[in-house]
C-alpha cells in the first residue's frame, strides 16, 4: 500500500503521517515503550512494555487522525485517474 497508493499520490502519504504523528506524541506523553523492535500496529503489542492500554488508545489515535486528515485534505479524485 505504501509503495503502490500513497507515495505516488503524495497527499495522502504526507496525511498518513500526519495521522502517525499525533499517535506518536500520545504515545510520548504516555511514556510508551517497547522491549524489542517489531513490526508497528496491533502486532506489536506482546512488545509494549506493561503500558497495554496506553499503546492502544495511542494507536487508535494514530489511525483515526490519519483517516481524518486524509478524509479532509489528503485525496481527490482526480488524483486516482492519473494513476495507471
Amino acid at each position: 500500500m505504501l509503495y503502490g497508493v500513497t507515495l505516488p499520490l503524495g497527499r495522502p502519504f504526507l496525511t498518513a503521517c500526519l495521522g502517525a504523528a499525533m499517535g506518536g506524541a500520545v504515545q510520548a506523553f504516555f511514556k510508551t515503550g517497547a522491549y524489542s523492535i517489531g513490526v508497528s500496529g496491533l502486532s506489536l503489542i506482546p512488545l509494549i512494555n506493561g503500558k497495554y492500554l496506553y499503546y492502544f488508545i495511542g494507536l487508535l489515535v494514530a489511525y483515526f487522525f490519519g483517516f481524518l486528515f486524509t478524509y479532509l485534505f489528503g485525496f481527490k479524485e482526480e488524483m486516482a485517474n492519473s494513476i495507471k
